[in-house]
């Protein structure tokens, strides 16, 4: 899904609870500020629940060897951190369903 289709996708499910609607222009603004404040509740280490899909939060990987895939030699991988999504049970038997 491209963000156009997705902007698109949401405009047409928030038509059905607001009346009138609000501009395609209004409603990138309010997922660009949704997804603002998700990434700096993230950097801050935060954890960010999604309603009926699931929980964001960040994870610490420990450093490790890894290999270089075109000459085989080893290498270290630094530590990092990561986000990972946690699947709300709801999510699981919508799929489970499907």
């Amino acid at each position: 899904m491209t963000k156009s289709k997705l902007l698109q996708a949401w405009r047409e499910e928030a038509e059905k609870h607001i009346p009138g609607g609000l501009s395609m222009a209004k409603h990138e603004a309010l997922l660009n500020s949704l997804c603002k404040v998700v990434a700096d509740e993230l950097a801050a280490g935060g954890e960010v629940p999604l309603p009926h899909i699931g929980k964001l939060q960040v994870r610490d990987v420990a450093a490790r060897t890894g290999r270089n895939p075109a000459t085989g030699e080893p290498i270290e991988i630094p530590a990092k951190r990561k986000v990972a999504l946690v699947v709300a049970k709801a999510m699981k038997d919508t799929l489970a369903a499907a």
